[in-house]
């Protein structure tokens, strides 16, 4: 062998070293495994509100008389409006939502794990 003596052979190696082998083995892992989990906790860190605020939602909006119709498809939240001019985009990113894109009869909130959520608040009103 390459870097055993002549006297040792590689079976009788793995038997003396079999839980040196796996302790290394299983250090790798839990490295790797707490690296994924920082990486993890750093994207999501500052991204997330735990609560929804209706009342923000709705006021952003410019109240609830302001809402003609809406309508929800995946992560977009369609929405007419009577007024444009009262949308508050900075109450609405601060309560989830991500983009708002704006059209000349509609406009549509992109929003990522809360749209069912932010979606029943507006439709109440």
């Amino acid at each position: 062998m390459f870097f055993f003596s002549d006297d040792i052979d590689l079976n009788t190696f793995l038997k003396e070293n079999s839980l040196w082998i796996a302790l290394v083995f299983l250090g790798i892992i839990v490295i790797v495994l707490i690296i994924l989990l920082i990486i993890n906790f750093a994207k999501h860190d500052g991204k997330t509100k735990s609560n929804v605020s209706g009342a923000l939602v709705i006021t952003a909006l410019g109240s609830g008389d302001n809402i003609v119709s809406t309508s929800c498809n995946g992560s977009r939240i369609s929405i007419v409006l009577k007024d444009y001019s009262l949308i508050d985009e900075k109450t609405l990113k601060e309560n989830g939502v991500i983009s708002i894109i704006k059209m000349e009869n509609k406009i549509i909130l992109v929003v990522s794990k809360k749209t069912s959520e932010i979606y029943k608040i507006i439709k109440k009103e």
